[in-house]
């Protein structure tokens, strides 16, 4: 029973999505404060659309990866899969957005290669239930009448 994809998402996508909601929220509230010549950038000059961005694009599917892979659900490779493509494709768009660069963007790089990485491999992991919820309707038991 290798673990250790599945043990990796959890861990990393839980990371990026902690972050991405101190970033999220603190554009909301304020708190994050890029300067004009970098704000100006952003999609109308608007840090508020940049936080919700932020939430909606990384935190969204890194959430749903990790929430995913600690239930065990055989859906959590795919979903780590996908939330890696969007973190790296969301560093793309950053980048030539905001044309200013940080450390944190070749580390969110490697965080959704590697968050990638384990979703594959742990594609057939063997610590994951073959089925996971409500069975389909032409699978369930025929209705006895009382």
């Amino acid at each position: 029973m290798n673990r250790t994809p599945r043990v990796t998402t959890v861990l990393v996508a839980g990371f990026v999505a902690l972050n991405a909601i101190a970033g999220g929220f603190g554009f909301l509230g304020g708190g994050i404060d890029m300067g004009s010549t970098i704000t100006g950038r952003f999609p109308l000059h608007s840090p508020v659309l940049a936080g919700i961005a932020l939430l909606a694009v990384v935190d969204v599917p890194m959430t749903a990866a990790v929430v995913l892979a600690l239930r065990r659900d055989r859906r959590w490779s795919v979903a780590a899969m996908a939330a890696g493509l969007v973190l790296v494709g969301w560093i793309v768009v950053q980048v030539a957005v905001i044309r200013t660069f940080s450390w944190m963007q070749p580390a969110s790089v490697v965080a959704g290669v590697v968050v990638f990485v384990a979703g594959w491999r742990g594609r057939n992991a063997s610590d994951v239930p073959v089925q996971r919820g409500p069975l389909p309707a032409s699978a369930r038991r025929p209705r006895r009448d009382a």
